[in-house]
């Protein structure tokens, strides 16, 4: 048997995601050893030391219960004393030396995708020690592949179904023209027979004609299908336009402008108010003041005495037109008999 590309040793309960591994290994055309081929009546210990110290790599599945397996520290030491060790987490773990010096890539919660920046970094030590250093460059075009054969594939069924409601479709019509075409064909028996009696009464005309049916049906499903016709070249212009111009943006529709909130006048009318009480102060300001009187000049004390001084001249007949102070007091015939009264003798 030839030696294995790749030996993988691990614990026992993470079997499942190894089983991974070596599937997707496989699929890369390598050849994979673990614990599952190996043969029956042959000695255990024999088979793993002769397949660990003959593969070209050797990757060790890291977990807490395999850093405790004496097994799993035995084949990872004779890997890393043949320099062919490749390390992998599938459980966080806390490496030993001299394990610690290998680097591990972290394939926790990986399920197997080609495409996974840790699963490369495993390929790509897998490559140069087997010889091919593209094998990260294939597993990711195999990946991008397998997307297209799956995209391949959901287009094939969709197209595979929409055949297939076409034919029922078609099936559906065809069954309903049968129906249709033999209902005219009964009218026209009874058209036929009323002609033929208005024939014996004499009348005249050409008899119904049946193929008249099927020449109306033509030109009705001509006009279909050149009304279908019109509409898949509007469709196939509409999404020419689309494809060059892009699709048309709907109107933005702007919000109609609040009207002011008619109770909140009062600040308006505040500073109306204001406004008013400052230019009427500043009038009061700007008003001319009164010339001031001389310290010269008594005040007077009594305006009768001040009256009777100026009117002295009046007795003369001689009062001032001009003097604001002068009254000319009408005549009292009551006091002119009083003063022409002889005073009592005493």
């Amino acid at each position: 048997m030839p030696n294995a590309d790749v030996f993988i040793s691990y614990r026992r309960d993470q079997r499942e995601q190894v089983l991974i591994i070596a599937d997707r290994l496989q699929d890369l055309g390598l050849s994979v050893w673990f614990d599952a081929r190996l043969e029956a009546g042959s000695s255990f210990d024999e088979e793993i030391n002769r397949e660990v110290r003959s593969a070209k790599a050797v990757l060790v599945c890291w977990s807490p219960e395999a850093m405790q397996s004496r097994w799993v520290r035995a084949e990872a030491s004779i890997g890393l004393e043949r320099d062919v060790l490749i390390a992998a987490f599938l459980h966080p773990a806390e490496l030993m030396p001299p394990y610690n010096l290998v680097h591990a890539a972290n394939l926790e919660g990986w399920r197997g995708a080609h495409d996974d920046p840790q699963w490369g970094q495993v390929l790509n030590r897998v490559g140069r020690l087997v010889g091919r250093p593209d094998l990260a460059d294939i597993a990711r075009a195999k990946t991008l592949e397998a997307k297209w054969l799956d995209a391949d594939a959901h287009a094939r069924e969709d197209f595979q179904a929409a055949i297939a409601e076409t034919r029922r479709r078609f099936a559906a019509m065809h069954q309903a023209q049968p129906a249709l075409f033999e209902q005219k064909l009964v009218e026209m028996n009874s058209s036929f027979d009323s002609w033929m009696a208005k024939r014996r009464l004499g009348g005249s005309g050409a008899p119904p004609n049946p193929m008249v049916l099927a020449e109306d049906e033509s030109a009705a499903l001509r006009t279909e299908l050149k009304a279908a016709r019109a509409e898949h070249s509007a469709a196939l212009a509409e999404l020419e336009r689309m494809k060059r111009y892009g699709a048309p943006r709907a109107p933005t529709l702007q919000a109609p402008t609040a009207p002011p909130d008619r109770a909140n006048w009062w600040p308006a009318l505040a500073l109306g108010v204001g406004a008013v009480i400052v230019i009427f102060m500043i009038m009061l300001g700007q008003r001319p003041q009164s010339a001031p009187v001389e310290e010269a000049a008594a005040p007077a004390t009594d305006m009768y005495a001040a009256t009777t001084a100026e009117a002295a001249p009046a007795a003369e007949g001689a009062a001032p037109a001009t003097d604001p102070y002068y009254y000319d007091a009408p005549a009292d015939p009551t006091a002119a008999r009083a003063e022409a009264a002889p005073a009592p003798a005493h």
